[in-house]
């Protein structure tokens, strides 16, 4: 919860590029993802599966896990864990994840 403000900005930052594609992956149910999505106005979709298939997504690794792939599909960033602290969410994708993200997609644009 604490990084949905930083990635909502990441999304709302990126979401125009047609090489960008931020697709955030859940156990919840459909109606939890919908309050949740409205409570702290997320714009990102948002997809809901079974925790098995998270677990198998992140390699057993925990919740949260962000995962960015390459044009090709490889696996570019990998980082299980985050603040709980919003501040340091903010600041870790800001130093990690949008200097990445800005080298990947000038690749391809």
């Amino acid at each position: 919860m604490a990084e949905f403000e930083a990635l909502n900005k990441l999304y709302m930052q990126f979401r125009n590029d047609t090489n960008f594609r931020f697709i955030s992956v859940t156990f919840e149910t459909k109606a939890s993802i919908e309050r949740i999505k409205k409570n702290y106005n997320i714009h990102y979709p948002v997809i809901s599966t079974t925790m098995d298939s998270c677990f198998l997504m992140n390699f057993n690794s925990g919740f949260p896990t962000k995962i960015i792939s390459d044009p090709s599909g490889k696996v570019a960033y990998y980082v299980c864990g985050g603040s709980v602290n919003p501040k340091n969410a903010q600041d870790s994708i800001a130093k990690n994840i949008i200097p990445l993200l800005k080298e990947l997609l000038n690749k391809v644009n």
